[in-house]
């Protein structure tokens, strides 16, 4: 699994913030996945936590770039 996490500079260091993140696997075996909301990154296996305010997911099917 493939995590990029987006979040503004004055947010780094908090707990949880305002985020954005994009889960994809390393193998096209899952979904491509954009979450967005005030999230909290809970541990090194990539596990986040909180509440969402947008969640797309794009299944590795036909025109996946479109989708995107």
């Amino acid at each position: 699994m493939i995590t990029i996490r987006l979040r503004h500079p004055s947010q780094i260091n908090d707990a949880e913030a305002n985020e954005i993140v994009l889960l994809n696997s390393h193998d096209g075996t899952s979904n491509y996945q954009l979450l967005a909301g005030l999230l909290r990154f809970v541990c090194q296996n990539g596990l986040v936590f909180g509440d969402t305010v947008a969640d797309v997911r794009v299944p590795y099917k036909g025109d996946v770039a479109g989708h995107v």
